[in-house]
């Protein structure tokens, strides 16, 4: 038998074994490559993110009452023009229960409407709020429109909603917003 066909087909073999691994290195170091500049794009990506879906600010509605009064509690006795709605997140709903006592001297209904929407930057400089922030960013609340009659006290749920929104989003970091404030005007109708 010839040594020399033996080693043929075995150093083609080996051969071949070479070529295979030095392709898959290179689809390896073509792979390293891809996911390191995949991970480095997505630091950036996820900071971002992060900022956006942490993003808080501290925010207050005062409130202006016209044919009733807004308290704190059931009895009466602590009278509220301030509601200090604490740190909201973006996609949050923040409530706040007052009291509602009618100071109408007829059977009335409510009503409810916010006005001033007032976004404070960096050094406290008032930024105009944008166009379309009451799709993203309102009051609401849980009154039915029942009739109140004089002196009916009615407890009330405001429910302040920032919907979590790309557009908002981009308001608050490109304007530096670090706080808010609005009148919510509630009266009767």
């Amino acid at each position: 038998m010839n040594v020399q066909v033996l080693t043929d087909p075995l150093r083609k073999e080996i051969l071949s074994a070479i070529a295979r691994i030095a392709r898959e290195r290179r689809k390896a170091i073509l792979i390293v490559i891809g996911v390191t500049a995949l991970i480095l794009a997505a630091i950036p990506i996820a900071s971002w993110v992060n900022i956006a879906t942490d993003y808080s600010f501290p925010s207050a509605g005062y409130i202006r009452t016209t044919g009733v009064k807004a308290y704190w509690d059931s009895v009466l006795q602590n009278e509220t023009k301030k509601i200090q709605w604490g740190t909201l997140y973006i996609g949050s709903k923040n409530n706040v229960t007052v009291y509602l006592r009618s100071i109408s001297n007829v059977n009335t209904t409510l009503a409810i409407e916010t006005q001033n929407w007032t976004f404070f930057g960096s050094n406290n400089i008032s930024i105009p709020e944008p166009t379309d922030r009451q799709s993203y960013m309102y009051l609401s609340w849980n009154y039915t429109n029942a009739i109140i009659q004089p002196n009916q006290v009615l407890p009330v749920t405001l429910t302040l909603v920032l919907e979590d929104n790309m557009t908002f989003i981009e308001f608050l970091i490109q304007n530096d917003i670090k706080a808010f404030n609005f009148d919510i005007r509630i009266y009767t109708n």
